[in-house]
């Protein structure tokens, strides 16, 4: 998937929901079972988690998906 603004900011705001937990990507990876390497690529904005796996992403960092999404506050 390309990078697009939507990508870099959801990657943007899973980022910084790992840091404000103290995770390291590699503990991202192993809450969500990716690897490292998709993590950073997330991040980065390069892919976004499949539809299935989104929701597991948001409780695990804590955001909603809307939030996630840049909906609302």
């Amino acid at each position: 998937m390309a990078s697009t603004s939507l990508t870099r900011a959801i990657g943007d705001r899973i980022r910084a929901a790992r840091e404000d937990m103290g995770w390291t990507q590699k503990d991202l990876a192993a809450k969500l079972g990716v690897s490292l390497a998709m993590v950073g690529r997330y991040e980065r904005g390069i892919n976004l988690p499949p539809a299935d796996d989104i929701a597991k992403l948001s409780r695990t960092i804590r955001m909603s998906v809307g939030k996630l999404y840049g909906e609302g506050g």
